[in-house]
């Protein structure tokens, strides 16, 4: 929700949001007392992929399991560590994040460590994910979405997973969060 001090403001904001804005949020109306879900734009870090699992790809799945990814992971082998990364979620839960997640890759099991980062600045958040050759947000509307067929919600799957990374080639990712 953003607050404004006028409403002339507010609809204006609404009408012609610019094409920065659009990056960002996905729809804007004026509120009239409806209804809001509850929605909380987080940076979750994933510690603990193995090597050869390590891509873009599969820190967002793994980030997807915590709410909506919007902001894809900056993982890079070109950076001086590249030991963990994580993504922009829309998490629908108040709740801190700090947790450890099973994954299987080709049959085997794995462990990864996921804890949200504390951010101060909401107007910080919204730069970084705005800023050209960095993370941009999924421009999509709705929740989250359906989970695969056979699967229970906070899974993910993702037939190229590590592909794109250490070699680790194609396979079969399911994860899900131990919290729960």
């Amino acid at each position: 929700m953003i607050v404004l001090k006028e409403k002339g403001q507010a609809i204006k904001f609404t009408k012609n949001s610019g094409d920065e804005w659009e990056k960002i949020i996905v729809s804007a109306e004026l509120w009239k007392g409806q209804d809001l879900i509850y929605e909380r734009l987080v940076w979750v870090r994933v510690n603990g992929v193995p090597i050869h699992l390590r891509d873009v790809k599969t820190y967002n799945e793994i980030g997807g399991c915590f709410g909506r990814v919007v902001g894809s992971s900056e993982f890079s082998w070109n950076d001086s560590d590249n030991s963990d990364s994580g993504c922009w979620v829309i998490a629908e839960s108040g709740k801190f994040i700090e947790e450890e997640v099973k994954f299987q890759w080709n049959d085997k099991d794995y462990r990864a460590w996921v804890r949200e980062e504390q951010n101060s600045s909401l107007k910080m958040v919204i730069s970084e994910l705005s800023d050209e050759g960095r993370a941009s947000p999924a421009k999509t509307t709705g929740s989250a979405a359906t989970p695969a067929d056979g699967m229970v919600e906070g899974e993910a799957r993702n037939d190229e997973v590590g592909g794109g990374g250490g070699g680790g080639g194609g396979g079969e990712f399911r994860g899900s969060h131990l919290g729960e």
